[in-house]
């Protein structure tokens, strides 16, 4: 914003002395040189546009200038609304359901899918209904296929908590609460009479801390597995979120490094500007008629 301010200023101050140098039948002081060319457009004033070619020349430096302060704002605007969505969609299981914006699902054939089937929780169940009749198509049939098209973005995979949470430390994705929180579970493909004795068991492994010697053991084996590094910093994070392209916008921003080449054309085309005025004046257009 300093670069555009400067910019404003060298360009407004430009053209007000040209038009001191010639000034015509209309004053073009400072305030009216900044606001020629907007007033010109949006309000329909009606006055002598320049008429030498050195003023003509910044009005076109100047329209140049606004036209790609327009796009890189509109640009930075995309992706300002892109990180708020990654940030706030979704981040509940009501969200995940009432959202158009990912695509979602189980692994197929998983303890998550057989839960998920049961009719205990009402939004959980919804989950499972919406997955078989709109993305039935899409459900991965391994955790490494579904890991995939979650990391190509627009894909929200369902997963049993420790590998849910395993996988996004390891690859740099975003989490959710789990949907059973503490669950640990045994799936068995037919109810036989063995499922109360399991359940039993269980009951009495988390009971006398067991369980949670296993998650602690199965952790500390996870995480010494992990990367040592996972993207933190900002530039990081914006250019993770423009990969993921929630609601289609582009994934082109502009950085300082872009806006002071913006800069730098502009003074560029301002030292054309000042070539053409001392062409000019060599050859006495700004000379007085002495007849007059």
């Amino acid at each position: 914003w300093i670069l555009i301010f400067v910019t404003a200023v060298l360009v407004g101050g430009s053209l007000a002395v040209l038009h001191k140098i010639n000034p015509g039948n209309t004053s073009y002081t400072l305030h009216l040189s900044m606001l020629f060319v907007f007033g010109y457009l949006f309000q329909g004033v009606r006055t002598r546009p320049p008429t030498y070619a050195s003023s003509q020349i910044l009005i076109v430096v100047w329209w140049l200038f606004c036209l790609i302060l327009v796009i890189a704002f509109c640009a930075n605007y995309a992706a300002y609304r892109s990180s708020i969505a990654l940030e706030n969609l979704p981040n509940s299981l009501v969200t995940l359901l009432h959202q158009n914006y990912y695509k979602y699902s189980y692994i197929r054939g998983s303890n998550m899918g057989h839960l998920m089937s049961t009719p205990l929780d009402s939004v959980i169940y919804s989950l499972y209904q919406v997955i078989n009749t709109r993305f039935k198509d899409m459900i991965p049939n391994s955790r490494e296929e579904g890991i995939d098209e979650v990391i190509k973005g627009e894909f929200a995979l369902l997963d049993e908590s420790p590998f849910n949470d395993y996988n996004a430390k390891k690859y740099c994705l975003e989490s959710s609460p789990s949907l059973w929180f503490g669950a640990y579970v045994f799936f068995m493909p037919k109810q036989l009479p063995y499922g109360a004795i399991i359940d039993e068991e269980i009951k009495t492994m988390g009971s006398d801390g067991t369980l949670d010697k296993i998650y602690k053991s199965e952790e500390n084996i996870m995480i010494s597995t992990l990367p040592t590094y996972c993207g933190a910093t900002f530039k990081d994070q914006a250019l993770e979120a423009m990969r993921i392209p929630l609601i289609n916008w582009s994934d082109y921003s502009v950085e300082f490094s872009a806006a002071f080449g913006i800069f730098i054309v502009s003074l560029l085309g301002l030292l054309i500007v000042l070539i053409i005025l001392l062409v000019e004046y060599r050859l006495d257009i700004y000379k007085k008629d002495t007849n007059e």
